[in-house]
């Protein structure tokens, strides 16, 4: 579903399934007046990972120059600062400002290993590296360069590229390219094998290997590149092209993928047909009676009166009421547990009970990106029953936490972006860390890369954020900060629940109105997650905490009050407001709590029940640029449709009467499998 790239940020590489550099016992010539010359290859221990894979290039020429390649230091050919070489020692220093690493390394006697320390910028032992003499592919004669590309379903084609060659002493030295993903000269190690074929281990998320042969004249290198949940096709030509061809525009980029991406696994089906329901349009309102929903693989053919061909498989859906499949934008679809994996049974549940109520399209908030498009490419191919996955990536502050990543500053946070959008992501989401600088960084490099941003604007205000661009607001927690008056603080110690239970009673009035009409201008969408809201003021706090004093509770309960109005407020102003539930945080349960946030929706922010489905299909859709294919039910869009017993036209409550659920054209019984008929 993408081709993962080196971990970005502070985060780990032995967590995710590499294993340590053997050591290449060669020996290779050496400029003996200046040993720490060369390249080294081997392991780093500590500082923040109990170990990496660490690259030296240290070059002297009028000077001394070190590039690094040392992913637990945030290093990803990044230069040294401060190199200063005496005979056969070396220091410098790597990273930012506000946390860099002094290294200090010395060359063995015999020229071919290299051994140092980590320290920090107070002098603090923070771990060591152990590495030996190596070459480089273009350091050797003849290197071989295979070019081509891997097919991945949420990308298409994306260009790759090996660089091989052997050593005087006969051993395989390569390099891995991704010029889409602006990586060059990834080291591959623990390279075995022969003239035939060889195995090579690549510094990617959850561990890389690539198995792959020659022909017999060298020119062609076919095999697999295994990384994670992932295995990619590998069919290679040498001397393929040198320069990547154009990228394509990113202004169009997203919709193109969205439209590619059901295109990829259309299904060819029989035609049948749902027939004699009340098909409702969301658009308008209006409701077609006694329709015939005529479905021709995933897509709708045709919804009309016209009679049933006699030998059409038929469904009959007399008196019934359809929908459009819900979505949910905010579906936490990976267990907070790090060895989750999406073949889990947990996964599996969680996913059909989705389908049971309805939601055929999730917003998927992982930990990190990799589970959420594997589980993507799980519906895809049929081997999982659930909603269609729109992937985003892990959360992403400035520095880390126990669910997110840190990056530290705006130019890894733009390396981070780009590996996202690299591996298929399409949404980055980012957390409550957060500065201007780096927002801005995430924003401009996610357009320009034709992806969206969405998240929490906790350190950079709603306002400040709508005005660089963010695309997507979630919760209503930080709606107010930018409606408050100045210098007010929540009472010290106070917990989220009772947090935003002050914010919103402090928010002045004409300056939320003033931001929803900030957020129509600006085209800034907002998935206001109610539901977990109203969780915590069942539950009297927040994570299983009871921090709600007794004023605390009458707030809270207008709180999400006022949220729910003015959410609906935005959506009859011509904003975008979609539906998301933040499940399974504070006990929300997954597909239950749609129709509860529709109900509050309704209940609680005076919307109609028409308004409300608009919420949760087509204004959905809008928001993640898949309208032109879901959110409605008309011939020539993808069939993903819910049969209801009841008309939620009448009472929104009727949206959990589901009889039937068609997911790409497929349906789907409740506690069921799907089935053909």
């Amino acid at each position: 579903m993408g081709l993962i790239i080196a971990w970005i940020g502070q985060l780990a590489l032995l967590a995710y399934g590499l294993g340590p550099v053997e050591l290449v016992d060669e020996k290779f010539d050496y400029d003996q007046a200046h040993p720490a010359a060369g390249v080294w290859l081997g392991n780093v221990s500590g500082p923040k990972e109990s170990w990496s894979i660490g690259q030296l290039v240290i070059q002297r020429d009028e000077g001394w120059a070190v590039t690094a390649f040392i992913p637990s230091l945030d290093a990803y050919h990044a230069a040294g600062a401060e190199v200063a070489v005496e005979a056969g020692s070396i220091t410098f220093k790597l990273g930012s400002e506000g946390e860099p690493w002094r290294i200090h390394a010395s060359v063995s006697d015999d020229g071919q290993r290299m051994i140092g320390t980590i320290s920090t910028e107070h002098g603090e032992a923070a771990g060591t590296l152990e590495l030996a003499r190596t070459l480089r592919p273009a350091d050797l004669p003849d290197p071989m360069r295979f070019a081509g590309e891997i097919s991945t379903p949420n990308t298409g084609a994306l260009e790759i590229s090996i660089t091989l060659a052997r050593t005087p002493g006969g051993n395989w030295v390569g390099a891995l390219d991704f010029p889409a993903g602006g990586l060059t000269g990834l080291p591959l190690y623990n390279i075995s094998g022969g003239d035939d074929g060889l195995r090579a281990e690549v510094p990617l998320r959850r561990g890389g290997v690539i198995e792959a042969t020659f022909d017999e004249n060298h020119e062609r290198l076919t095999g697999t590149l295994k990384q994670g949940f992932f295995e990619f096709a590998l069919e290679l030509t040498r001397g393929a092209a040198d320069t990547p061809r154009p990228r394509a525009d990113p202004a169009s980029a997203f919709g193109r993928w969205a439209e590619a991406s059901w295109m990829i696994r259309r299904h060819v089906g029989p035609r049948w047909v749902l027939a004699g329901g009340n098909v409702i349009d969301v658009r308008t309102g209006q409701v077609q009676m006694g329709a015939n929903i005529v479905i021709s693989g995933d897509i709708i053919e045709s919804v009309s009166d016209e009679p049933v061909a006699d030998d059409m498989h038929v469904v009959d859906i007399t008196g019934r009421y359809v929908i459009p499949g819900l979505f949910d934008l905010h579906a936490h679809v990976q267990p907070f547990d790090r060895g989750a994996t999406p073949d889990s049974s947990e996964a599996a549940e969680i996913f059909e009970t989705l389908l049971d109520h309805g939601v055929t399209v999730v917003r998927a908030l992982p930990l990190y990106s990799e589970f959420a498009l594997a589980l993507a490419a799980r519906v895809n191919d049929g081997s999982l029953i659930g909603p269609s996955v729109v992937a985003a990536s892990g959360v992403l502050e400035l520095e880390p936490q126990r669910t997110s990543w840190g990056f530290g500053d705006p130019e890894t946070a733009r390396r981070w972006v780009a590996k996202e959008a690299f591996l298929g992501t399409r949404w980055i989401k980012v957390y409550n860390a957060m500065d201007e600088p780096s927002l801005r960084a995430i924003v401009e490099e996610a357009h320009r890369r034709g992806m969206r941003v969405c998240g929490h604007t906790e350190g950079v205000p709603p306002r400040e954020a709508s005005l660089i661009g963010f695309d997507c607001i979630e919760h209503m927690v930080s709606i107010p900060l930018s409606c408050l008056p100045d210098g007010s603080e929540p009472p010290s110690g106070s917990g989220l629940a009772a947090k935003i239970a002050w914010r919103w009673s402090q928010a002045d009035e004409q300056e939320l109105a003033s931001l929803m009409e900030l957020f129509v201008a600006n085209g800034t969408a907002w998935v206001p997650t109610l539901v977990v809201i109203e969780k915590m003021l069942h539950r009297g706090g927040h994570d299983g905490r009871s921090d709600l004093a007794p004023g605390d509770t009458a707030r809270l309960e207008a709180a999400i009050r006022k949220s729910a109005a003015l959410a609906v407020s935005l959506h009859r102003g011509g904003g975008l407001v979609g539906l998301g539930t933040d499940f399974p945080v504070d006990g929300v349960e997954p597909g239950e709590s749609v129709h509860r946030e529709l109900e509050i929706l309704v209940e609680q922010g005076g919307a109609t029940p028409l308004e409300a489905l608009q919420i949760g299909t087509i204004a959905s859709a809008q928001i993640l640029e898949l309208d032109g294919i879901v959110g409605c039910v008309a011939s020539g869009k993808v069939a993903n449709l819910v049969v209801l017993g009841g008309n939620p036209l009448e009472r929104i409550a009727a949206t959990r009467s589901i009889e039937l659920v068609v997911h790409d054209g497929r349906l789907h019984r409740p506690g069921s499998t799907p089935a053909s008929d």
